[in-house]
C-alpha cells in the first residue's frame, strides 16, 4: 500500500471521533513556537505517549490545524508536523 493510501486511512479512521483537548491545544501551542517538529519530538516535549501523540496529532492534520506531508512518507514518530504557514 503507498504510504498516501495509508495515511489517509489514518485520517479517516481519527478524523471524527474526538473533541479539542487540553493535548490538542498543548500541540498546537508548541507548535507555534518551535516550527516543524517530528512526533517523537513532540512526545518528548508533552510527556505523552505515542499513542496519545498519534491520535491527538491526527484529529488535527484532519482538522487542518496541522500540516505534514502525507504522501512520501507513512505516518509515524518519524513524521514531522508543523502549524502556520511553515514550508514543507
Amino acid at each position: 500500500m503507498s504510504p498516501a493510501l495509508g495515511n489517509l486511512k489514518l485520517l479517516y479512521r481519527y478524523s471524527g471521533f474526538q473533541t479539542i483537548t487540553p493535548l490538542h491545544m498543548q500541540l498546537i501551542e508548541l507548535l507555534a513556537k518551535t516550527g516543524k517538529v517530528s512526533l517523537s519530538k513532540l512526545c518528548y516535549l508533552t510527556g505523552a505517549s505515542k499513542g496519545e501523540v498519534i491520535a491527538s496529532t491526527l484529529y488535527l492534520i484532519a482538522r487542518e490545524l496541522v500540516k505534514s506531508n502525507l504522501t512520501e512518507q507513512v505516518f509515524g514518530m518519524t513524521t514531522s508536523v508543523w502549524v502556520n504557514s511553515e514550508v514543507e
